[in-house]
């Protein structure tokens, strides 16, 4: 592992939408080592065995959901400060407010471009490098 590129994990329980990720951000693989996680679960495995840089989620997953995720995050020490991006379809307004007052650092909304989302995740690496 280069311990030089950030470390940045998308989590989705859609196996297009992860795959999806990985083609639109595989000119960044320079800079950022892409982990992938399909539930919650996982996410929390590979979030206590790297230093991740940033987390990318969907909201809604089957089992546990992307608020799930957000607040079992925030309970251990190793994790509580990584800069969370949460994606979403819904366009329900009260959820960005939720999400937000979670601990959730942006907001993206489906469907998603390349430049958006490299620029979230470059604005949240920029909030980690502060911390």
């Amino acid at each position: 592992m280069d311990s030089s590129r950030k470390q940045v994990l998308l989590v989705d329980d859609e196996i297009p939408v992860l795959e999806t990720y990985k083609r639109i951000l595989h000119p960044e693989r320079g800079e950022w080592e892409l982990h992938f996680a399909q539930d919650a679960d996982t996410a929390l495995q590979v979030a206590a065995q790297h230093n991740l840089d940033v987390i990318v989620t969907d909201v809604h997953m089957a089992g546990k959901d992307g608020f799930d995720l957000i607040r079992a995050l925030q309970t251990s020490e190793h994790t509580a400060r990584i800069p969370i991006i949460v994606v979403t379809g819904d366009t329900e307004p009260t959820l960005k407010r939720r999400a937000l007052d979670l601990g959730a650092t942006d907001l993206l909304t489906k469907p998603l471009n390349r430049e958006d989302m490299v620029a979230r995740i470059h604005s949240a690496l920029r909030i980690k490098a502060y911390q």
